[in-house]
This record gives structure tokens, sequence and C-alpha cells, in this order.
């Protein structure tokens, strides 16, 4: 189902689902942890594996470019524009339900723009992904990573912080 209402309508060509380079042959990034003071390549033995019932949330792997198209969707939605869904349903999933959480999606006011503005990101131990948009900028951004842990925090943090040090100053 998500390959026939998602991957294919919005041209997402290098999918999947689990995590990416399960055989060593493959060319796309290994996962890395952090343990005695240095880095380490997850080998697929690893095991890198997301619990059953999260599987739509955790278990689809996607190259940067397929992930900036499902991220551009979900910003031309957040402007009120149709495409894979009505600009309707955009606003339902990014409508805070519970304080500053929606379906999925951060949704909260910040000093520097004038409406609120969106954020999703999420790991499985072995990668860090974080996506903002600023709708009235008209600007989404991500910062995907293969690592986790505070140190890929830390950077994923200061990289957002310059992204929108340079573009949010525009909204």
């Amino acid at each position: 189902m998500i390959q026939d209402e998602l991957f294919f309508p919005l041209n997402m060509d290098n999918t999947g689902f689990g995590p990416p380079n399960l055989d060593q042959s493959s060319q796309q990034a290994s996962g890395h942890y952090y343990n005695n003071g240095s880095w380490h390549a997850r080998k697929p033995s690893d095991g890198v594996y997301v619990p059953f019932v999260l599987g739509p949330a955790g278990t689809v792997n996607a190259d940067l470019n397929s992930l900036a198209k499902y991220l551009m969707a979900h910003l031309a939605g957040a402007r009120g524009n149709d495409n894979i869904i009505t600009a309707n349903s955009y606003q339902i999933l990014h409508e805070a339900v519970d304080a500053d959480y929606a379906m999925g999606w951060g949704a909260f006011n910040v000093d520097w723009a004038s409406e609120k503005i969106l954020n999703h990101g999420g790991s499985n131990s072995f990668w860090l992904a974080e996506w903002l948009i600023i709708p009235e900028g008209n600007i989404a951004v991500m910062v995907i990573i293969n690592a986790a842990g505070d140190n890929a925090d830390q950077a994923k943090g200061q990289v957002l912080a310059t992204l929108i040090d340079r573009y949010g100053a525009t909204c």
C-alpha cells in the first residue's frame, strides 16, 4: 500500500523496507554507533529492526532524493496545495491535537515566524533524521545523519540552527 499510494505517485524511486545496506555489497551508507570512544559501522547482523507495530513509522528507508520529494509534498500541502492527498488532509495531519504535537509532526510557534512551523524526526539508533517545514517562507530542510546518540543529536541541532539562521530570517 505504501508503495502504491506514496512511493509511486511521488516518484520515490530508491526506497525500501527495513534498514538500508542489509547486504554489504550495497552502496548505501551504513548506520553507525558510538562505543568506547569511537564510531563503528553497523553490520547487517546487528539486526536494526523496529517493532512490527511501528513499521509504517520506522521501517521505510529512502535515498535523499526520495526523502526530499516526500518533504516537498508536505511543504506544498502545508501551503494549501493538493498533491497525493488534499490540502485539507494535510491540514488535519499538521494540526496540533495535543499541545504542539500533530499526527507525527511537531506544530509550534517560534519567535522568527508568524505562522506555526512543522517538524518531524526520529531514529532507530543507527540513523537520525529531522525535517523542518516553514510554510510561510516556502522552506523545507532535512538533516539526515547515519548515526544516532548524543553526538549525532548535537550535530543535528547545530546544522538545523545554522539553516534556521540562514533561511528562517527570510520569513
